[in-house]
């Protein structure tokens, strides 16, 4: 098929081997970005391209990454989608958090939400 995992996985049910598989590509994308000190900052399942014989799992939309330097800055604004984005990337009373790679893994667990839930995303109704 090839294509994002979003639309993969609303088309076709995956089995849980599958989930692993992909997930487990993933994770080692993720392993590669905090080796090149990187926060991709918008890793949604949107984000992620599924090759033609699934074997093939790449990141895509690196519009918000950001290299880091002292291992965390201040988020602005420009946030990914909120169902995507960790805690401690939101403005609250005016202050802001320190932005790690620890919320690329946040986000993540919001993948993995998508990929075992068959495309549903998670505060929908938010």
């Amino acid at each position: 098929m090839g294509g994002t995992l979003k639309d993969y996985i609303k088309i076709k049910s995956l089995t849980r081997s599958e989930n692993l598989q992909i997930a487990q590509k993933i994770a080692c994308a993720m392993a590669y970005l905090e080796e090149e000190r990187v926060i991709h900052r918008d890793l949604a399942a949107r984000n992620v391209f599924v090759g033609r014989n699934r074997n093939t799992i790449k990141l895509g939309g690196f519009e918000m990454a950001r290299c880091i330097d002292d291992g965390a800055f201040e988020p602005d604004q420009n946030m990914c989608p909120y169902q995507w984005t960790a805690p401690e990337a939101f403005v609250v009373d005016g202050r802001y958090g320190k932005v790690t790679s620890a919320a690329d893994v946040w986000s993540f667990g919001v993948v993995l939400w998508e990929m075992y839930s068959n495309g549903k995303v998670s505060y929908s109704s938010v």
